[in-house]
């Protein structure tokens, strides 16, 4: 199982945009900040949530991506993944291979 998490898709992304772009700089940012994210609230944390007054993934794209058509595919294949199997953890490859030994 591929392991697919916020950070995956933040790099992704970043593979296709140049660098000295305060878009750029922001999904940095936020890559940084999801490595010191709880692991309860790093599903929120990447999307966003009223609760979190804080950067996230869909707020970067819609200031700084709109018309970016490659990070657009990056997004809506990682809304479209996350819809079916949620992010995948490196530990819930972990627990998974632990049940089926």
């Amino acid at each position: 199982m591929e392991v697919f998490t916020p950070m995956t898709v933040i790099v992704n992304m970043m593979d296709v945009i140049d660098e000295n772009t305060p878009g750029y700089r922001r999904l940095d940012k936020l890559l940084e900040n999801m490595g010191y994210t709880a692991p309860e609230i790093r599903d929120a944390r990447f999307w966003g949530t009223k609760y979190l007054a804080k950067d996230c993934i869909i707020d970067i794209c819609k200031d700084h991506f709109s018309d970016n058509i490659i990070i657009h595919t990056i997004y809506q294949a990682a809304v479209n993944q996350y819809n079916k199997t949620g992010f995948i953890y490196k530990e819930d490859i972990n627990e998974t291979s632990h049940a089926s030994s």
